[in-house]
């Protein structure tokens, strides 16, 4: 059976080996079968024959909780390190049929590795355990993943990763997704991107993963902050409107009203987005820009003030098209004086 959480009973429903096995994968770093393939679905994984066996299972500093339990499950585990804590560690459950190449023989290794990367990246892991179960579909909760048996290689490191996010962000820091999905959706993208970009030596990322146009705009602010130690400041949830009032506050001393240019920006569309840019003067010189999608926080149109020296000639919106777009041919403005 696997839990959110730590077993708090494997005396009652754990044979001595299964007990064994289970401290020696947390100790190492290599994978330890706890209920090998040639043991799952046999009598032999209870450590009695008849009545029933309740297993107990504690995970404090949480709202959901999930389990699982099979009589076909195979059981393995591998410890993980997390900064200034001892370790802890990553478990797996699959049934038989799953396994085989890049299956889900793999699973234990995924969560291990992408584990310790965001403890070492955002915050230690706070749970003793981190588990990856076989299910009907993929889901998340703290502490534990299911992912379809159909998933293999590639879609099962992504599912993996991408569900083990979850216990940092909304888990950790109990975020509300609905109000600030920036901070569940968005960071859980960036977190699983680096895993895919870093582990493996990078044999699972590619710009497909996230459909060859997504991109991520403020993947370097993230990075430059958890790499200084500043989690902090990623896992206060700030709202959104800090961010605006900093920029209208920068742009307005920055260029002053006297010159330069000014544009003005209308959504087309109900979806807010970020703005690139690029602007062409007459003389040549090109001013490319990057817009937070703050700007749409007063609503459309809006108007952009720009540090030109003479007059523009061309403003194209999404100049290398890296952004989702319906319709690319209304995204450059052109001066009718050329």
């Amino acid at each position: 059976m696997a839990g959110s959480g730590t077993l708090m009973n494997p005396s009652k429903v754990l044979t001595s080996d299964q007990r064994r096995r289970l401290l020696q994968a947390q100790s190492g770093d290599q994978k330890v079968a706890i209920i090998t393939p040639n043991e799952a679905g046999t009598p032999n994984t209870r450590p009695q024959q008849s009545g029933t066996l309740t297993w107990r299972f504690q995970m404090n500093g949480v709202r959901d909780v999930a389990w699982a339990a099979s009589p076909e499950f195979i059981w393995s585990g591998a410890g993980f390190s997390r900064p200034g804590k001892q370790n802890a560690l990553a478990m797996s459950y699959y049934p038989p049929s799953t396994m085989g190449g890049a299956g889900w023989n793999r699973a234990t290794y995924h969560a291990q590795k992408s584990a310790a990367l965001y403890s070492e990246r955002v915050a230690p892991f706070p749970w003793n355990n981190t588990t990856i179960v076989t299910g009907p579909d993929s889901e998340a909760f703290p502490g534990l993943s299911i992912c379809p048996p159909s998933a293999t290689g590639k879609a099962l490191f992504s599912c993996t990763v991408r569900n083990q996010s979850a216990s940092w962000f909304p888990g950790i820091v109990a975020s509300d997704p609905d109000r600030n999905p920036w901070l569940s959706a968005g960071l859980r993208t960036y977190l699983s991107t680096e895993a895919h970009r870093l582990l493996y030596d990078g044999a699972f990322y590619s710009r497909q993963y996230t459909g060859g146009t997504e991109t991520q705009t403020t993947a370097r602010a993230v990075a430059r902050r958890l790499k200084n130690g500043d989690s902090r400041s990623i896992l206060a949830a700030p709202s959104p409107s800090t961010s605006a009032t900093a920029f209208v506050r920068s742009v307005k001393p920055a260029f002053g009203p006297k010159h330069g240019a000014r544009a003005q920006l209308s959504l087309q569309k109900k979806m807010p987005m970020p703005v690139r840019a690029r602007v062409v003067e007459v003389d040549g010189d090109t001013l490319n820009l990057h817009l937070p999608v703050e700007i749409w926080r007063e609503g459309s149109p809006c108007t952009v003030s720009l540090d030109t020296d003479s007059p523009i000639k061309t403003f194209t919106i999404d100049p290398n098209r890296v952004l989702p777009d319906a319709n690319y041919a209304n995204n450059t403005w052109t001066s009718p004086n050329p």
